[in-house]
């Protein structure tokens, strides 16, 4: 099984033609336009006292202040299990 090959079979191309840093860019603008809650401060099972998930999913790309949206190998990066903390 060629598993490069696969995820090149079945993973969307989200870069396109405006490049990395263009969609990042349109990302960042868009998410903060419409308030878009997606990192782990947004979600309900962060542990405020340690900014830890408390499913004990990895969570150090989504943390920071200004997170990238893709990982090296464009491939966007999400939580699957987040949900957003309301009042």
């Amino acid at each position: 099984m060629n598993l490069p090959r696969l995820r090149a079979r079945y993973q969307p191309n989200v870069v396109g033609a405006e490049g990395r840093d263009a969609l990042m860019a349109r990302f960042r603008a868009e998410a903060k336009r419409w308030s878009l809650q997606w990192r782990c401060v947004d979600c309900v099972y962060v542990v405020t006292s340690t900014g830890d998930c408390s499913l004990k999913w990895p969570n150090a790309w989504l943390r920071p202040d200004d997170p990238d949206v893709l990982d090296a190998a464009d491939v966007p990066i999400f939580c699957k299990a987040f949900e957003p903390a309301c009042d």
